[in-house]
């Protein structure tokens, strides 16, 4: 009989394996020592993730990717070629966080995400004043790193119905946030027209359909639902309406 293991259980096995001591810990917190320094664990987004795709590669790959975090480099310069904007959902405390309300349930952060692509840092106003930069040149430099990251994301047409889905193919952490890249409509108006309609429920996870389509969209509700409460790092049920104007919401999936 095999006996399934939780992702708990995973985790503080692989702990014992790489000789990873644990100072502390709560049900779903811990405090770890690499070797080098003291680390502060969540598991709780591991354990959704761990549920929803039911394999154990999951746990091992973010114990591997957390012990090789990296701090949020200290010289401008060095920093400036990992700052990114991230969709994130609104209801964190933003309070010293670079941020823009896109919609009622989100916002657009200014991030670094270390060149592993595993640790991402919202920015604060003390992190600008280190650096010595403003507001203005970080979202510059965001928006251009967003650019390039954009161009080397392939895009992907599913067809559903008969109807073209565009949807990126990327393990990046910014897959959805993608939908703030200045390069959005020049590669998306090609393949379906604009303006468009995209669907966010989580951090992996993005449709893209032409707003001639929105009778479609109320079919892909299930989905959204089941992504959005099954992810570790849940976006928003919102149906986005991105044109020249900006993004706006102009529905929700709700759970009944």
């Amino acid at each position: 009989m095999n006996i399934v293991k939780s992702a708990k259980q995973l985790f503080e096995e692989l702990l014992l394996e790489k000789n990873i001591e644990i100072i502390s810990q709560t049900e779903k917190t811990y405090i770890i020592n690499n070797g080098s320094s003291k680390l502060n664990v969540t598991i709780e987004n591991l354990e959704k993730e761990y549920d929803r795709v039911k394999s154990p590669e999951i746990v091992r790959l973010f114990v591997d990717q957390i012990l090789n975090i990296q701090e949020v480099p200290s010289e401008w310069q060095k920093a400036s070629k990992r700052i990114f904007l991230s969709l994130e959902p609104s209801n964190y405390d933003f309070e010293n966080i670079i941020y823009e309300k896109i919609t009622e349930f989100t916002n657009m952060v200014a991030v670094y995400v270390d060149e592993n692509d595993f640790g991402m840092t919202w920015i604060t106003t003390n992190m600008l004043q280190e650096w010595n930069v403003d507001i203005k040149e970080l979202r510059q430099v965001a928006k251009e790193n967003m650019r390039e990251l954009f161009n080397s994301v392939p895009l992907k047409i599913l067809n559903f119905n008969q109807t073209p889905i565009v949807c990126f193919e990327t393990n990046s952490l910014l897959k959805a946030s993608l939908i703030l890249s200045p390069q959005l409509k020049s590669k998306i108006k090609s393949l379906i027209g604009w303006p468009i309609l995209a669907l966010v429920p989580c951090r992996d996870f993005v449709y893209i359909l032409s707003e001639k389509n929105l009778d479609l969209v109320n079919r892909l509700g299930g989905i959204v639902l089941k992504e959005f409460s099954c992810s570790g790092y849940p976006l928003t049920t919102e149906v986005l309406k991105i044109s020249d104007n900006g993004i706006t919401a102009i529905g929700k999936f709700r759970f009944e």
